[in-house]
């Protein structure tokens, strides 16, 4: 992405809950061998999404691979935000600065106005964007996989999550910064541990 930038889908609210970022050619960003050709695309990203998907294991051979089921739009989520997304989208195109190089709208494609129109254009072309999180909650109610004070998986001996699975929701933006804190806590307390177990008996 070239350029990215946070907005509101609801005037008024106190922090963006959309994200959008400007890439300079047509394609799929969920796939680097999907981009097609010359021209420019933005796409917006539900901040605070509310559905709430599923992972397990198929089997206990590590070389099966899991089970995954995202449940977009099921639970508390909703089209409303990604749909003003593409309206939002489509004013800030419109403006000046980029409608002089905008020769003809692609996708969803101009005559795609009504909120059903939107939606139905959305759920064919909605993707993660790489930021799924909170397979391994930490936390100490009973969805909770993680203990936060270590990071150590609850009934299990000598196994830690130190990633963005132990985020009990995501964060409102990319989860790399999380994550690096994260990582950095996780290795504070290996070392903590490991500094503790080779210290002489007193």
């Amino acid at each position: 992405a070239e350029s990215c930038g946070f907005v509101s889908s609801i005037p008024g609210v106190e922090r963006p809950d959309l994200q959008l970022f400007f890439c300079a050619a047509v394609g799929n960003t969920q796939n680097a061998a999907g981009f097609t050709g010359h021209g420019f695309l933005v796409h917006a990203t539900d901040l605070r999404p509310g559905s709430v998907g599923q992972l397990r294991l198929r089997s206990a051979d590590p070389e099966v691979k899991p089970s995954i089921i995202f449940n977009v739009f099921r639970d508390n989520s909703t089209m409303a935000a990604l749909r003003e997304g593409v309206r939002i989208i489509r004013r800030i195109v419109g403006q000046a600065p980029l409608a002089r190089h905008l020769g003809r709208e692609a996708d969803p494609g101009p005559e795609v106005e009504s909120d059903g129109a939107i939606d139905a254009f959305i759920r064919q072309t909605v993707g993660t964007l790489f930021h799924p999180v909170g397979t391994c909650s930490m936390g100490h109610g009973p969805e909770a996989v993680v203990d936060p004070a270590t990071l150590r998986v609850y009934g299990t001996e000598g196994l830690r999550v130190i990633d963005a699975s132990v985020m009990p929701a995501i964060v409102s933006g990319n989860t790399v910064a999380a994550t690096y804190c994260i990582a950095e806590r996780g290795a504070d307390l290996v070392k903590s541990e490991a500094r503790n177990a080779a210290a002489p008996a007193a």
